[in-house]
């Protein structure tokens, strides 16, 4: 089963740049990005690209993506 978060990121104008972000999460190299905590939650990351969010969850064996929306429809 495809993830929701792939074929919005299919469908965007911006595909490129939101593949090099799901790359750069996975690959944990972060610096560049506005990383934050997400409440309530002790494994929740987001990273803000424009007005879509990356949410992600750290984990030892590494980072897994979550959701991928635009702002007002991903919390």
């Amino acid at each position: 089963m495809v993830e929701k978060f792939i074929k919005f990121i299919k469908k965007s104008p911006q595909r490129k740049l939101f593949e090099q972000v799901l790359l750069d999460i996975a690959q944990n190299t972060l610096s560049w990005y506005d990383v934050k905590k997400l409440q309530g939650s002790s494994w929740l990351y987001r990273v803000r690209v424009w007005s879509i969010r990356f949410i992600f969850r750290k984990t030892p064996q590494g980072n897994k993506i979550v959701r991928v929306n635009n702002r007002w429809d991903i919390y």
